[in-house]
């Protein structure tokens, strides 16, 4: 998405790298110190037993996927729609975008069957 939409530059991001690492380890062991009194066992693994609130994140960050993805093909799409006159390249591209993202998130929603 940054260097997509925003047209982040590589030098520019691998200055900021870190900051793109440490809160969501942070976020995640924040999650499972604080589970930890909920884990139960279930025969063959381990399990939360809380009643919904270990759904939340993976909730949140399925749809945060899906909604970056599709930002991410609308703004291919306008692009291309745009060049569109220039060259004949540009509907398979936005096409092959689409596709990607669709193996993207599909992965999240295959994995995580309620």
């Amino acid at each position: 998405l940054l260097s997509i939409k925003h047209g982040g530059k590589d030098e520019k991001m691998k200055t900021k790298r870190l900051w793109f690492f440490i809160p969501p380890i942070a976020v995640g062991l924040l999650f499972a110190f604080v589970g930890i009194p909920f884990y139960d066992n279930m025969m063959l693994w381990c399990n939360n037993s809380a009643r919904y609130w270990p759904e939340v994140p993976v909730i949140v960050s399925i749809i945060m996927a899906t909604v970056i993805m599709g930002d991410v093909c609308y703004h291919v799409y306008k692009k291309t729609r745009i060049t569109r006159r220039y060259s004949s390249r540009g509907s398979r591209l936005s096409l092959s975008v689409f596709r990607q993202a669709c193996w993207f998130t599909g992965a999240f929603y295959i994995t995580w069957l309620p």
